[in-house]
């Protein structure tokens, strides 16, 4: 082989292994909704430390309630993203079962949370597996394939509990109220075209407030809790030359 040609293929095969590395700038943006579950932890029903193992007694699946979600991701590296998350979830709990049942207190209400949340790919999507640069044809012969992330953010809680005639009697009744909220948990997320993805997302909310349940409890040790497990389908949107999403693309291809 001639020199000149051996430099040619050379520096052609690094221009392609440096694109296929740069293949997740092309669509940073995306867009998701889902549905869900919801489960709160509060100061209503559930089993004392002592007979609980990690929580996992309070759960119960007829108190298990939807949950809707809406967000917005945007790539700031390939393993490190930003998302602003829009969920409305209801939430409920009584004392039938648990450490409590003499009681007889019961709540149900709606929540509406708006957060921010960074996130980082322990498991990054294999763009350069999943994708086939072909010249003249763009990016081909997509691959489905799975990655996770961990994410942590901030944001606030709206929610109205509604209580039962013997909890307002003990407790008093609680109006519109609002919380910090810290989402923190893991997701798992499967490739389906180079448009379009799926994910499922499980995490807890760390709040500021104990009156979620509609009960400040004196005896409480620990603010109020509530989980989301999320399953949302994904928009990839393709990246302008000024980094803003295209969301109606000429190109019917990638």
């Amino acid at each position: 082989m001639k020199k000149p040609l051996f430099f040619l293929v050379f520096i052609s095969l690094i221009s392609s292994v440096d694109t296929m590395g740069q293949v997740w700038r092309i669509r940073r943006w995306e867009a998701m909704a889902g549905l869900g579950t919801a489960n709160q932890f509060g100061d209503i029903g559930g089993y004392s430390q002592g007979e609980n193992l990690l929580g996992l007694k309070d759960i119960r699946f007829l108190q298990t309630r939807p949950s809707f979600h809406l967000g917005a991701r945007y790539k700031i590296v390939e393993r490190v993203a930003a998302k602003i998350n829009l969920n409305y979830a209801f939430l409920s709990g009584n004392d039938n079962r648990g450490s409590n049942v003499g009681r007889d207190y019961s709540f149900a209400t709606g929540l509406f949370e708006f957060s921010f949340q960074g996130e980082y790919a322990f498991w990054r999507e294999e763009y350069s597996r999943s994708y086939l640069m072909m010249k003249g044809r763009g990016v081909t012969d997509f691959v489905s394939s799975f990655s996770a992330y961990a994410f942590a953010g901030i944001g606030m809680a709206v929610f109205n509990p509604m209580q039962n005639d013997k909890l307002i009697d003990r407790a008093g009744e609680i109006q519109t109220s609002s919380a910090l909220v810290f989402p923190v948990g893991v997701a798992l997320k499967y490739g389906l075209s180079p448009k379009a993805s799926l994910t499922l997302e499980v995490g807890g909310r760390l709040t500021t407030s104990d009156v979620i349940d509609g009960y400040p409890s004196e005896y409480s040790r620990a603010n109020d809790v509530y989980y989301f497990g999320v399953v949302s389908y994904v928009w990839k949107f393709q990246t302008s030359r000024k980094g803003w999403p295209i969301l109606r693309e000429e190109y019917s291809g990638w």
